[in-house]
């Protein structure tokens, strides 16, 4: 950079260590200052006696305009103190576990940016932290806000980027977050903790995990923990991997009375391995809530025949709303399931599988859960022995209303599949609900079955049909369970 300060120009050197040169021909420049700044206004003469050093060597004049600015390249905090990222960044950090970190703000402190180039890269460490209040508020539109980081076997349960304790924030506009391990247990990508808040806009979250034996946690690209704590979500994409088998990953992961709200969401799920459910959405126990409109979820299996996902799951008494949606994938075991006294509402969302193993509840409540689905549907077609809409176990309870149901089967020599089932003291409720059984060769299809001690309820002009060859159908599966039919139903059986 050249740069001459001649007699007449007039600079000011700010608290950001900053030098800004005035001219009457109106050109500027701002130069970094490698000491405190001074006050006011200088001449040149005053200011080559100073004793602030530039960090460009001014050689000559020519024509300038523009800015030419230092590069941020060592981490930053702030505590209790304002700090504006007005220069390009690009951080690289390799302190080893929760000391290191890219930018950190606590006690109150704040880190804003100015600069459209932000690059954040953590090697075993963490790349934004907030707590005890801090804020870290970054914006990378018409940039590029990139956060990376790498951890290896030795480090475990990190997370990339962390809200933690009351008051604390990490807000991210068009941020793309990169999370990997080559072995690591329990990581995320993103995470809001003990009542922190983590608000995404327009952004990508992705979480790698690498090599692990089967009784390892898998990575969760968004970790909402502890009560109070809230992620904000608002049009952002998820990706979720794993290299090998691994138990209990997810997408979206809200836990201990942690909150998520989120509108246009989209995830996707790669799964590798038979053993270990890979998992969308999921809230995880009592006082965790989830509240998403708009959400896209596709499983895709990545090698194994029997790789299975789930889409939405509430277990152990946690609370789950999804408004439209549509969730799908030829690795997608559980579109929709409930357990544990959890209670799932799922407004206009559409389930498909095209898995090619069975599966026994495409949408399911169990174990005392409530699964009711408002309009929407559940669709699954298979060579195999495999079950739509399932309710199993003591209160648990499923409850259709006007939702379309529909079971397809191939296989000329599996015993056939089910519709819609309840089992052992469950309730299945079907209010206005069409039910579809359809055998596409010479099978046995069940639309509808009830069993051990178990309700079954068509109301409200409820409609079952069963489709096939004249040996291969049945319409109700053990008609001397708890079966009630009643208002306008029409059960019609087409051979």
């Amino acid at each position: 950079m050249v740069l001459l300060v001649k007699d007449g120009d007039y600079v000011r050197v700010d608290r950001r260590r900053t030098v800004d040169v005035e001219r009457p021909s109106s050109a500027r420049a701002t130069l970094a200052v490698a000491t405190a700044p001074g006050r006011g206004f200088f001449t040149k003469r005053n200011l080559l006696n100073s004793s602030a050093l530039f960090s460009a060597v001014v050689l000559g004049w020519g024509p300038f305009s523009g800015e030419a600015q230092a590069q941020v390249t060592t981490p930053q905090q702030a505590n209790g103190v304002t700090v504006s990222l007005d220069q390009p960044v690009q951080i690289d950090t390799a302190v080893t576990g929760a000391a290191g970190y890219g930018l950190h703000a606590l006690n109150g402190g704040v880190i804003t940016n100015g600069a459209n180039s932000i690059d954040l890269n953590a090697q075993n460490s963490r790349a934004i932290v907030a707590e005890s209040g801090g804020q870290i508020r970054l914006d990378g539109t018409g940039g590029t806000l990139e956060i990376d980081s790498q951890n290896q076997a030795s480090v475990d349960s990190l997370s990339t980027v962390l809200a933690t304790g009351n008051g604390s924030l990490v807000d991210l506009t068009d941020a793309t977050i990169t999370a990997s391990s080559a072995g690591t247990s329990g990581f995320s990508a993103a995470e809001a903790a003990f009542g922190g808040t983590l608000r995404l806009t327009d952004s990508t979250v992705t979480a790698l995990g690498g090599a692990q034996t089967v009784s390892e946690r898998g990575p969760q690209a968004i970790l909402v923990a502890g009560e109070g704590s809230k992620a904000e979500l608002n049009n952002v994409t998820v990706f979720t991997t794993t290299t090998m088998n691994r138990v209990g990953s997810a997408g979206i992961l809200a836990g201990q009375g942690g909150d998520v709200v989120g509108r246009d969401i989209d995830i996707n799920i790669v799964a590798v391995g038979d053993l270990g459910n890979k998992i969308g959405v999921q809230a995880l126990d009592e006082n965790s809530t989830i509240v998403i409109d708009n959400l896209d979820i596709e499983a895709t299996n990545g090698g194994a025949p029997g790789a299975n996902a789930s889409g939405v799951q509430a277990t152990t008494r946690s609370d789950i709303t999804i408004n439209s949606g549509n969730i799908y994938g030829n690795a997608m075991n559980a579109g929709l399931s409930s357990n544990i006294g959890a209670r799932l509402t799922a407004n206009d969302v559409h389930v498909t599988s095209t898995k090619t193993s069975p599966i026994s509840g495409l949408v399911n409540a169990s174990n005392g859960g409530n699964l009711t689905m408002v309009g929407g549907s559940a669709k699954y077609s298979s060579a195999l022995e495999s079950v739509v809409g399932t309710a199993a176990g003591l209160n648990s309870e499923l409850n259709l209303r006007g939702t379309e149901v529909f079971l397809g089967h191939g296989s000329v020599t599996a015993a056939g599949g089910i519709a819609v089932q309840a089992l052992n003291r469950a309730t299945v409720n079907l209010d206005n609900a069409i039910v579809t059984a359809e055998s596409l060769a010479s099978t046995r299809v069940t639309g509808l079955s009830a069993t051990g001690a178990s309700t079954l309820t068509m109301t409200n002009g409820s409609v079952l049909n069963v489709k096939g060859g004249a040996n291969a159908n049945t319409s109700l599966k053990n008609p001397g369970d708890n079966y009630s039919v009643g208002g306008r139903v029409g059960v019609r059986f087409k051979w």
